[in-house]
């Protein structure tokens, strides 16, 4: 029934219901194509969790859906326990992992009471189809924000080395380099 009204009329709509999350989340602010936006805050999925420490994901699981924070802080850690990454009220996280198709680059914890919205993988997918100019914007981004994930962890894991991570430290160098390959031929 929405699909039958006029453009200007189904923006009013849109606008009433999802506006606040759209003006909530740095990501629809940067994004310049309307029509994207709406597509994507629709397949918004609301996630709570009231403990803190509680994992949302671990180190090199297969990404299956990008994050928004609407309240509360997420933090990021290497497998030394230090953590390298926190993302804040009206930040995103996860995207990283699912446009590069690389796996989790550390393991995201709560750090207090968390009130996210969730974008899976195969919605990110479907709404990008429409949009060949976003998905090379967003996967630009997202090989930027993956290179100094990885530095980041990779200072993290110099500064506080455990055992056996001399191998982890060189995965690290090798995301590193794939990224910066991949920025130079795009």
């Amino acid at each position: 029934m929405i699909d039958e009204l006029p453009p200007t009329l189904k923006e009013e709509v849109f606008y009433h219901q999802y506006g606040q999350l759209m003006q909530k989340f740095y990501f629809f602010q940067n994004q310049a194509e309307n029509s994207f936006r709406w597509a994507v805050v629709r397949k918004l999925r609301k996630i709570s969790y009231d403990r803190t420490a509680d994992v949302i994901f671990t180190d090199q699981d297969l990404a299956d859906g990008m994050y928004f924070i609407y309240s509360g802080t997420v933090k990021i850690y290497a497998e030394n326990g230090f953590s390298f990454a926190t993302f804040r009220k009206g930040e995103n996280f996860g995207e990283t992992d699912i446009l590069t198709g690389m796996r989790r680059n550390g393991t995201a914890r709560t750090v207090d009471i968390l009130q996210m919205y969730t974008l899976t993988k195969a919605d990110l997918e479907q709404s990008l189809q429409e949009f060949p100019d976003v998905r090379r914007k967003l996967l630009q981004e997202a090989i930027e924000k993956q290179r100094e994930l990885a530095k980041a962890r990779y200072q993290i894991l110099s500064k506080n080395p455990i055992y056996g991570l001399k191998a982890k430290q060189r995965e690290a160098l090798r995301n590193i380099s794939i990224m910066n390959s991949t920025l130079k031929k795009k």
